[in-house]
């Protein structure tokens, strides 16, 4: 996986999912789809966005905040 992104992955963090269905990177939320609630993702950061992935699957890619607390 990490080499398909190679020099433009910036991090690689695991995150929870909370109860809003959101994962917090940074101090930032993201948001996920309902059903992965309570469960760990891998979260890929990338320059200018970050993709969450449920294992091998991608569920949710978005632009990456860049102010900590902007969302």
């Amino acid at each position: 996986m990490l080499a398909k992104w190679g020099a433009c992955l910036t991090g690689d963090v695991l995150a929870k999912c909370g109860a809003y269905a959101q994962v917090t990177v940074r101090m930032n939320k993201y948001s996920v789809p309902a059903r992965l609630v309570g469960r760990p993702v891998r979260v890929l950061l990338h320059a200018s966005d970050l993709a969450v992935y449920d294992g091998t699957t991608e569920v949710a890619r978005h632009e990456r905040l860049m102010t900590k607390g902007a969302g």
